[in-house]
């Protein structure tokens, strides 16, 4: 998970996570996904880290907030908006991210699955995106300054859906799992007695 986060975080404040114009489809399109509200958590050697998903008050999206501390006390966080969508039976997150410091102005996508009680999670593959994008596969744009490339994927929604559904295990290769976190039956929760 520690390779997950720090790829996560590496690929948003470097500004090359693939951030495409529209949705995989509209905000409440799939009716939303009730069962991904709550904490989950992973703890690995020297890292220990917690991924909030809840909905916003003011309209159905969600709210995602990662949170990583390491052994030494130094905290991470990410925050997004998004919402979820299920396309012949696969789903995935569509997310915003809420940091000043990324340069993703559009969406980034996650697929994601149940197991059980836990969450995998599958972050999407930089370069086949890229590589569809150089290649006129996918429609978007490319800025490479020699350092990272930045990609804009400009494909409208259909388009989209299409090339995620074709290519979705070169898309998504890497599934990391993260566990819900229960509360024991004795700690009183505020507003409960």
């Amino acid at each position: 998970m520690l390779r997950f986060v720090i790829v996560m975080l590496a690929l948003f404040l470097a500004g090359c996570v693939p951030c495409s114009d529209n949705p995989l489809t509209a905000p409440g399109a799939s009716g939303g996904d009730s069962a991904l509200s709550g904490t989950w958590f992973w703890s690995e050697e020297g890292e220990t880290g917690f991924l909030h998903i809840g909905t916003t008050r003011e309209s159905n999206l969600l709210r995602v907030l990662m949170i990583d501390i390491k052994d030494d006390g130094k905290l991470n966080r990410m925050e997004f908006a998004g919402h979820s969508s299920l396309l012949q039976g696969q789903r995935y997150l569509n997310l915003m991210p809420l940091n000043s410091e990324s340069e993703c102005n559009g969406y980034w996508f996650v697929k994601y699955d149940f197991e059980g009680e836990n969450l995998a999670l599958y972050v999407m593959a930089v370069a086949v995106m890229e590589g569809a994008v150089k290649s006129g596969e996918l429609p978007g744009v490319v800025n490479d300054d020699g350092g990272s490339a930045s990609i804009r994927i400009t494909a409208s929604q259909k388009e989209l859906q299409a090339f995620v559904l074709n290519h979705d295990l070169l898309l998504f290769p890497e599934r990391k799992v993260v566990y819900r976190l229960r509360l024991p039956e004795h700690v009183t929760r505020p507003g409960k007695s």
